[in-house]
């Protein structure tokens, strides 16, 4: 004959579920390390690419600040006469 192992005591068992009472607003134990483990991570280093303007806001970018730098972008590209410098001469027509 083999012996069965004891039966665990359900009082000193963990709770199967671990919620709050629903509706009053407390927080389960769960959520709570959750939200502990969010606040330890470490905010990332500020970049040279933000721009000033929407991060000190905290706005979202709706394509505005884009084009603006698109727009200075092409301005610091070379001038058209320097490319146009390059470009082989075209002779006048009827030579």
């Amino acid at each position: 004959m083999h012996a069965s192992p004891p039966f665990p005591d359900p009082a000193q068992a963990k709770p199967l579920i671990d919620e709050a009472d629903i509706g009053s607003g407390e927080k389960p134990a769960s959520q709570v390390e959750t939200e502990e483990m969010i606040r330890q991570i470490p905010t990332l280093p500020p970049s040279e690419d933000n721009d000033s303007e929407a991060s000190a806001a905290g706005q979202f970018d709706d394509g505005e600040i884009r084009e603006r730098r698109e727009h200075d972008a092409s301005l610091e590209r070379d001038e058209p006469s320097e490319q146009l410098d390059r470009l082989d001469p075209v002779p006048p027509k009827g030579q």
